[in-house]
């Protein structure tokens, strides 16, 4: 999936003002797999689908992915300037 210019560029500038980036060094591959997966299980963060069971986003945010991979599957649209 793959988005246009412009809507990629809006999607950075969200995830520039709406998302928190961190590092934790842990023992090994085996302690980061389990961090990780306890931290995205206790904060839900809406576009970590794959992880978050219980995210109130899951249901929309997969109809949304999938309804994007239709689009441009579907190929060009007949106004340019349409974003995603």
């Amino acid at each position: 999936m793959k988005l246009d210019r412009t809507a990629e560029k809006r999607l950075t500038a969200w995830m520039s003002n709406h998302l928190l980036f961190t590092s934790v060094q842990l023992a090994d591959d085996k302690h980061a797999l389990d961090f990780e997966d306890r931290i995205i299980q206790h904060l839900l963060p809406p576009l970590n689908i794959e992880k978050a069971d219980g995210s109130p986003y899951r249901e929309a945010l997969t109809a949304t992915r999938s309804a994007l991979r239709s689009a441009i599957a579907a190929g060009p649209h007949p106004r340019d300037d349409q974003d995603f």
